[in-house]
Formats: structure tokens, sequence, C-alpha cells
């Protein structure tokens, strides 16, 4: 998962040109529409905001889920990584918001998507 949230934030000029072209260029309406949600979807800042937080996320759990997903784990070893893991969020969650914005708002910026969240 980690890696496919890195994908996507990397390869997303490439990610946004192909969806744009499905769009225009496809002939069949189930395609074309498919792209056209898509990018709409991807172009929201709600979506890149939940992007970001993935990655901060997956960066912080990623080593823990590998070993505790190993052959060889001890249980008392696994709960004590994921208590580690469940303080690391916490504390993201109260110290990285900002951070979080920050990178959303750039990386919207960049791509020139709106930085205002979807209203409801």
């Amino acid at each position: 998962m980690e890696d496919g949230v890195n994908t996507a934030l990397e390869c997303s000029d490439f990610i946004l040109s192909a969806l744009e072209s499905l769009a225009d260029e496809s002939t069949d309406t189930a395609t074309v529409t498919a792209a056209e949600c898509l990018l709409k979807k991807l172009q929201e800042f709600d979506f890149i905001i939940s992007l970001h937080m993935l990655k901060l996320i997956f960066q912080t759990t990623g080593p823990a889920s590998r070993i505790i997903q190993s052959v060889a784990v001890d249980m008392a070893v696994s709960a004590q990584i994921v208590c580690s893991s469940i303080d690391a969020i916490e504390q993201h969650h109260q110290n990285k918001w900002d951070a979080v914005v920050d990178d959303a708002t750039k990386f919207a910026s960049h791509h020139r998507i709106n930085q205002q969240f979807t209203q409801i």
C-alpha cells in the first residue's frame, strides 16, 4: 500500500495526462465516463489530503506491518510493535497535521488543484 500511495503521488502528472487522453480520445462511453469521474476525484483537495495522510500513516505502520507478517515473529514483540505504532500515530495526530496540510497544499498548487475542501 505504501508503494502505491507514493507511486500515485510521484506519477500524478502521468496519471492525470493518461486519464485526460482517455476522456478526450476514447470512443467507448464507459471508458470516457470512468476517466472523467477519476479525473474529477483525483483533483479534489480532499483526495490530495487523504493521500498525504495515508503516506504518513504507511510510513509509520509499514515497518511494523512487515515485521508482524514475518514467519518467525514473537507475539510479545508483535504487541509491543503495535503499541509503538499506535503511540506514533497519536503523536502524528498532534504534531504532523500542519505538515500534512502544507505538503498537500504544495502538491495541489503545483498541479493547479483548488485547495478547498469539498462541501457536503
